[in-house]
């Protein structure tokens, strides 16, 4: 008799149907991105790219050889440990791959003994601690998948074939070579799983400064846009992906079974030092962080300022995630639903659906992000709110894990059971949860839990496919460690790892007991969902935005001006100067027709971030990552190199990362008297030169190195002379102000809110990054953060107007990074959307509520 259809083999279809769906619109995502590339597309140095395979391939199988014999004192303690061990061990999965190097960074930064130890060392050491670091880290984060792999083989290791060993007079060597041999095929599983797992890494192991091939992918993205060649470099790591998924589904399933399955009696006779090794590895990944965090000057006032600083990423990263755990709640629930189900086509179309989600979570997750965040511009989507598409790349990343939840809930109930069940209550749905589905409640709701943590911290499909608007969690620890901004990450590292641990231990002892058990468990779930709740409680405060009336608008990847992400604009006037995220400096009129393009040599370290039109008729560019400023001298359609200014250090006229300069004439009107460069990544100052690029002086520190009564600025993003006033005015992104000083570097007055956080309100700022000074004297400020454009007075700080709502529509703006002004109009840099947008701004008459003046 044919099997009725009923609502598990339902739920076991949409496990498959969701996985088809959202690797369809992957799908479709990438055909389009293709299409709307440049329509010139550099060809592919494939021995380049042979050797960062290679290199990648080498540095993810340190990570995976690491993490797995770091997991070995913790396998072979599972032996002994009940099922609680499990959900501590997994605590470090529930924190960002970064977190723990991180911390670890913090170690080595310039005062502290061993960075002072390893600033007088050669230059080969101190990379070499940094990849140290860097592989450390993350292989501490991936030794508990090591563990669960290795430790589901250990387990059933024979505790009777160990004592005839011993009884055969076998000495210690033997029997743990003996016991290693139990367990090879474990152990080569993990060290696959985390190897492929890093292989497709892009953000983390870049922010650790180790390049990989994901990461030259990614700047191919950069430079051409999402062309064919980008996805034809990118197929090496799809196929290594959909190989690698096949594998570690089987892998996984396998151990799922394992773990289920009675197994031989628990070895509680002697392996004290595996638990001992077990927790000193364990305290590596959460304790030394945690510590460390705690100890770093400042972290306990920078808590207080958690729900200011973080608030709005908290509650939009929070929001996300709720969705992203009832997904994963879901394909748990259909998976183990349709595992059990008595028609054998939905068991095989459930398995299948499993074998998906799998695969697509090694999908390197820049590629997930860019397929997803194309397709979201097709019309036949355009009904799907921004965030779903957020969602719908998170599930892709983590819906893994609750498929493999779901197989485990199905491999607990044994087949006699199964058959018992049915016969006495049915196949049903109910009949199921009756009776088994109460006992494997947690390892349901476990799924939802894990859903949660990871979708909060997750970068690498976020920085891409994440709506436009205040941000997320993920984007904004990004920022701080970015920014240098070591005492607000410590902040919420140390909220991270409390909460990481308690949905570690939720999570995993969920898994380990029935509902009647989850219920009195309920408590501490909440606890730790309000940490991450409270803090987003903060400030709101009111925002007031009129729309962007565009007069002209021009740039994108097909257009004849192409523009790659533009983060910088100046004009002479009479035509624009921008300079994208691919190295390409642009000329053009102000109705956007190109006059001149020029490539800049030596961008493989990054792109510069500021230009300025001189009067003098040169072009002034902040060369940020190779940490000088170059002047060119503009001919028919290309330029010429007239001289440097600076070199990398710390010294008088040194620089890091040099952001913007600022020419302030002499009386001719054409002739610089003096020079102002602003730069970040430590020094976080402004240096003044002379004419001839002969260093003067210097004002503003760095907050962790400026003394009581120091101007303090953090990343001095732009700047703009005042001519009226005879004044600098100077963008200070991440304290979210403005700051006024003489030409002689004295500090006038800031403009922002008093507390140095970010705000909406008329006067207030979130990363203001461009700045322009206007032909009535009031200033345009480009919030890269706040994705819109402010009118200032300089004199009193109020606001005169807010144009601009996050969006990809028209006149909206997403991350602008500068502006320029000519006469009435501004060109604001739409960043984000890859287009110069020209509108006139109106003067305003908006409340100043919010509006913060802080004389020093």
């Amino acid at each position: 008799m044919r099997p009725r259809v009923g609502l598990m083999q339902v739920l076991g279809v949409l496990v498959a149907a969701s996985c088809a769906l959202i690797a369809g619109v992957m799908i479709l995502g990438a055909g389009r991105a293709m299409r709307a590339a440049p329509i010139a597309d550099a060809p592919i140095d494939w021995a380049d790219a042979a050797g960062w395979f290679g290199w990648t391939l080498l540095v993810a199988v340190g990570i995976g050889v690491i993490a797995t014999a770091m997991a070995l004192p913790a396998a072979w303690a599972s032996r002994r440990m009940g099922a609680w061990w499990w959900a501590i061990l997994c605590a470090p999965l529930m924190l960002p791959q970064y977190l723990i190097y991180a911390s670890w960074g913090l170690l080595r930064e310039p005062g502290t003994r061993l960075g002072a130890t390893l600033e007088g060392a050669p230059t080969w050491v101190w990379q070499w601690a940094g990849y140290a670091q860097a592989l450390g880290g993350l292989a501490l984060w991936a030794m508990p998948i090591g563990a669960v792999i290795v430790g589901s083989a250990a387990r059933r290791i024979d505790r009777e074939a160990l004592d005839a060993l011993r009884m055969s007079g076998a000495g210690a060597i033997r029997r743990w070579r003996a016991q290693i041999g139990m367990v090879m095929p474990a152990i080569l599983t993990s060290v696959c799983v985390v190897s492929m797992i890093m292989f497709g890494s892009a953000i983390p192991l870049h922010l650790a400064r180790v390049q990989t091939y994901a990461v030259v992918v990614w700047r191919r993205v950069n430079e051409s846009g999402w062309s064919p060649g980008a996805w034809m470099l990118a197929l090496p790591l799809i196929l290594i992906a959909a190989a690698a998924g096949v594998f570690m589904a089987r892998r996984l399933i396998r151990a799922c079974r394992l773990v289920a399955s009675p197994g031989v009696e628990r070895d509680l006779s002697g392996g004290r030092g595996s638990v001992v090794a077990a927790w000193l590895i364990w305290g590596m990944a959460v304790i030394v962080p945690t510590a460390v965090f705690a100890s770093h000057g400042g972290v306990w006032h920078a808590i207080t300022r958690i729900p200011a600083v973080f608030g709005d990423a908290i509650a939009n990263s929070s929001v996300t995630a709720l969705l992203v755990a009832s997904g994963s709640a879901m394909i748990a629930i259909g998976t183990a639903a349709g595992m059990i189900a008595q028609s054998r086509w939905v068991r095989r179309l459930t398995l299948a659906g499993v074998y998906g989600w799998i695969v697509m979570a090694v999908v390197p997750g820049v590629l997930v992000g860019g397929a997803l965040a194309s397709a979201e511009r097709w019309p036949g989507l355009a009904w799907l709110p921004d965030r779903m598409v957020l969602v719908m790349a998170h599930l892709a990343r983590f819906g893994g894990v609750g498929a493999i939840l779901g197989v485990l809930a199905h491999a607990v109930e044994s087949e006699p059971l199964r058959d018992a069940r049915r016969m006495l209550s049915g196949g049903g749905l109910v009949a199921w949860w009756r009776s088994a589905g109460r006992l494997q409640a947690g390892l349901i709701l476990a799924a939802p839990v894990a859903g949660f943590a990871l979708s909060l911290h997750e970068i690498e499909a976020t920085v891409i496919a994440a709506p436009p608007g205040p941000g997320n969690l993920a984007e904004a620890l990004l920022a701080k460690l970015h920014y240098l901004r070591d005492d607000e990450l410590s902040a919420m590292g140390l909220a991270l790892l409390a909460s990481g641990i308690l949905l570690g231990v939720i999570a995993g002892a969920m898994s380990t007991r029935s509902l009647r058990a989850l219920r009195r468990g309920a408590p501490i779930a909440l606890l730790a969902i309000a940490i991450f709740v409270i803090p987003a409680c903060g400030r709101r405060d009111p925002e007031v935005a009129l729309p962007i009336e565009v007069k002209a608008q021009f740039g994108g990847l097909k257009e004849k001006l192409q523009l790659v992400y533009p983060r910088c604009i100046d004009t002479d006037g009479k035509n624009l100067w921008i300079i994208d995220k691919s190295g390409w400096v642009s000329c053009a009129t102000l109705d956007g027709e190109p006059v001149a393009r020029w490539k800049l040599p030596n961008v493989e370290k990054g792109y510069p971030v500021g230009v300025t039109a001189g009067p003098d008729g040169l072009i002034y560019i902040a060369d940020t990552h190779q940490h000088r400023v170059d002047v060119y001298r503009p001919t028919d359609d290309s330029a010429e190199l007239v001289r440097t200014i600076g070199e990398l250090g710390e010294g008088d006229g040194q620089f890091i990362y040099p952001t913007d300069v600022v020419i302030v004439p002499a009386s001719d009107g054409v002739t610089p008297e003096r020079i102002y460069v602003s730069e970040y990544g430590g020094n976080d100052r402004v240096s003044a030169f002379d004419a001839d690029g002969a260093f003067l002086f210097s004002f503003g520190h760095a907050p962790d190195r400026a003394a009581d009564g120091d101007v303090v600025l953090s990343r001095p993003q732009s700047m703009v002379f005042d001519s009226r006033r005879r004044e600098l005015i100077v963008a200070d992104a991440v304290d979210h102000r403005l700051g006024r000083f003489t030409l002689d570097g004295e500090l006038i007055a800031w403009i922002g809110l008093a507390d140095q956080t970010p705000g909406v309100g008329a006067g207030a700022f979130r990363y203001p990054y461009g700045l322009a000074m206007r032909e009535d004297g009031s200033v345009a400020v480009a919030e890269y953060g706040g994705c819109r454009v402010q009118i200032i007075d300089p004199g009193t700080g109020e606001g005169l107007g807010i144009y601009g709502t996050a969006g990809r529509g028209e006149g909206q703006l997403v991350s602008p990074w500068g502006v320029a002004a000519v006469g009435r109009d501004l060109f604001v840099l739409d960043s984000g959307n890859n287009r110069v947008i020209r509108f006139r701004p109106e003067r305003a008459s908006v409340s100043s509520e919010g509006t913060g003046v802080a004389s020093r």
